[in-house]
């Protein structure tokens, strides 16, 4: 059985912080990898990498679930 995900579970680098943060504000994939300035890959690189880490599968949930944990 998969450990439970809780804030002290979680290690996020300052790029999957910045890329959650801008999730939360609502921004689109492209509208990240403009505003810090990445490729859209790499921003989609960042996402599955903070999904897998919220175990979750979508940006709603992943923002909701890292919200609850008072990481935005």
């Amino acid at each position: 059985m998969d450990k439970p995900v809780t804030p002290d579970s979680v290690s996020l680098t300052r790029r999957e912080r910045d890329v959650l943060q801008q999730l939360a504000l609502g921004q689109t994939t492209n509208d990240i990898a403009e505003s810090l300035h990445l490729s859209p890959e790499t921003v989609l690189w960042y996402r599955k990498r903070l999904h897998r880490k919220f175990d979750v599968t979508t940006a709603v949930a992943l923002v909701l679930k890292a919200s609850r944990m008072n990481l935005i």
